[in-house]
């Protein structure tokens, strides 16, 4: 995701393309983690939990600074599921940064990372 965040043109496509090649394999692993369609119940938060959170959780924020489909419901449903039950859960939601915050700040690293300033 952060070359993606980074990058523009052929660049970036290529990194997109990279990183749906991904969620495949993440959404694959899944499917065989839970062969039963077990999914995360919002009660128990794991390891495995918070690192999908803290991964996937701002992905609202990508899709608007970069104007791009990051997680897709029908491509991704497990990801997506997952995440947004994440996103449900009382504590994650106090721990998140607002989001138009962290749209500001993404925006400003992005900003950066295509215009960086002469040296």
């Amino acid at each position: 995701m952060s070359l993606v965040t980074r990058a523009y043109g052929e660049t970036q496509e290529k990194a997109i393309n990279e990183l749906y090649a991904k969620f495949k394999v993440l959404e694959d692993g899944i499917k065989d983690l839970f062969p039963d369609g077990t999914q995360f119940d919002g009660k128990n938060v794991g390891l495995l939990d918070i690192l999908l959170c803290s991964t996937f959780c701002p992905y609202k924020v990508l899709e608007e600074v970069l104007g791009l489909k990051i997680i897709d419901p029908e491509k991704n449903p497990l990801i997506f599921c997952w995440v947004t039950a994440l996103i449900e859960v009382q504590v994650v939601k106090e721990l998140m940064p607002p989001h138009e915050k962290l749209v500001e700040v993404l925006g400003i690293f992005r900003n950066y990372a295509l215009n960086p300033p002469a040296v």
